[in-house]
């Protein structure tokens, strides 16, 4: 673990806090879920995984870039 943010009221929501604290070093990769959407615009290599929906299962390719 290389950074935690200081304490915040509990209603704030994760990424308002991302967004407040420093950038993370450029070279890290950042993996993240999808409440972090809009943090790829902010920073480079930020991996947010692909969701399967009930009616739209993911493709094969997306199951490959899931498993690296």
């Amino acid at each position: 673990m290389e950074k935690v943010s200081k304490s915040y009221v509990v209603s704030t929501h994760d990424f308002r806090i991302r967004k407040q604290e420093k950038f993370l070093p450029k070279n890290s990769i950042k993996h993240a879920d999808s409440g972090y959407q809009g943090w790829q615009e902010l920073q480079s290599k930020v991996i947010i995984p692909y969701k399967r929906y009930r009616k739209k299962p993911l493709t094969p390719d997306k199951w490959v870039q899931l498993r690296l």
